[in-house]
């Protein structure tokens, strides 16, 4: 058996021996220091993020300096967004979003934008994990604002979905997209801001597109306020509809304001006379004055109606055109006396300018006699003196 052992044991050693000189050579393995990555996690947990702030460090402090969103994008241009999450960790951990200087405030919104086109699940999840509910909310705003401006549908889901304390976040460039849009999507974002947090109803001032049909805003925006519980308001209404509308289509304007209906934006007849005035004549503007006298239920009311057209377009032309259009020459002392009844209550610079035009169409003893036996104030009789003598 020894001299077996003592024949295999070279032969496999020499077998050996040959296979290893045979074999091929390795392929090199390429070796790379890659940057440290941070992978998304919630403020405040982990082991920190001390290699990524030591790298980030001069590039946060440049952000800072910086005031436009394009500067910022440009200098973001060469961040991968695989490290934003530690860029915006170190931010958060600085002094929070409301606490940074503008310029990183400014780095704050427009990094998470940036890592939202990169990965919307990742930043959104980061965003809501804030434990400042400010910081939630102004971040998740710059996201909605950012998907308004490509994608209005994908917004408003937004918008829907993640709320903050149960307020639902709508930026203003939400609210302009929406008008663009039409008035289907208007209507679905001021339903989407009906609260019970008794917030005062806002109206926001918007541009309209040349179609937009105002009358189906106006009756949804109706429907939505009828249907309201009474703890509930919407917190984002357009409020300048009838403005708008009155400037382009006043009868038609006008006609649905005489319906009646309730809208969240308050008195209707103002904002009719507000934006009817901006394009109207004086005199076609005192002429209209004569259709809404007439379809008054009581003449104080309509004096009243006619008082407040004379104090939005405060004019000569104007009244002469309601005193004309309104009945014969005779009746035109009778009519004054309603409007200066009116104007007894009036109250700034625009009902005492309509007061004086209404006195100064009187007749000097008219005018005398009003004045003696109106409820006006001392002050008021004495500014009045003038245009007695």
């Amino acid at each position: 058996m020894r001299g077996l052992w003592a024949i295999l044991i070279p032969t496999f050693a020499l077998g050996f021996g040959v296979a290893w000189w045979l074999k091929p050579e390795p392929k090199p393995v390429k070796i790379e220091a890659d940057r440290p990555k941070v992978v998304p996690r919630v403020p405040g947990h982990g082991p920190g993020l001390q290699e990524t702030v030591v790298t980030v460090g001069s590039l946060l402090d440049g952000l800072a300096e910086l005031t436009s969103e394009e500067e910022i994008d440009q200098q973001l241009m060469a961040v991968d967004p695989a490290e934003i999450p530690g860029l915006l960790d170190e931010l958060n951990r600085r002094a929070g979003y409301l606490g940074l200087d503008p310029g990183e405030e400014a780095a704050f919104g427009r990094m998470v934008v940036k890592w939202y086109d990169h990965d919307r699940e990742a930043a959104l999840l980061w965003t809501l994990s804030l434990r400042s509910p400010e910081d939630r909310r102004h971040l998740l705003g710059s996201i909605i604002e950012h998907e308004a401006g490509r994608d209005f549908e994908r917004a408003l889901r937004l918008a829907s979905h993640y709320r903050i304390d149960g307020e639902v976040i709508l930026p203003d460039s939400l609210i302009d997209k929406a008008a663009e849009s039409g008035a289907d999507n208007l209507l679905k974002l001021c339903q989407l801001s009906r609260t019970d947090a008794g917030m005062a109803t806002f109206g926001h001032v918007l541009d309209y597109p040349a179609d937009f049909d105002f009358r189906a805003a106006l009756d949804g925006l109706a429907d939505i306020e009828e249907s309201l519980p009474r703890d509930e308001r919407l917190s984002v209404v357009p409020g300048n509809l009838l403005v708008e509308w009155a400037k382009r289509d006043p009868s038609s304007a006008y006609a649905w304001v005489q319906m009646g209906r309730d809208t969240p934006f308050g008195d209707d007849f103002t904002s009719f006379v507000h934006g009817y005035a901006q394009v109207a004549p004086p005199g076609e503007f005192g002429a209209f004055g004569a259709q809404v006298y007439k379809a008054s239920t009581s003449a104080p009311e309509g004096h009243r109606k006619v008082f407040q057209m004379l104090g939005e377009a405060p004019s000569v032309e104007v009244l002469a055109g309601f005193l004309n259009a309104v009945a014969d020459p005779t009746q035109a002392p009778l009519h004054l006396v309603g409007l200066f009844q009116c104007a007894e209550s009036g109250h700034g610079q625009r009902d005492e300018r309509a007061r004086e035009l209404v006195l100064r169409a009187m007749s000097p003893e008219l005018r005398l006699h009003v004045v003696v036996r109106s409820d006006l104030s001392a002050d008021a009789r004495t500014a009045l003196v003038p245009l007695l003598q």
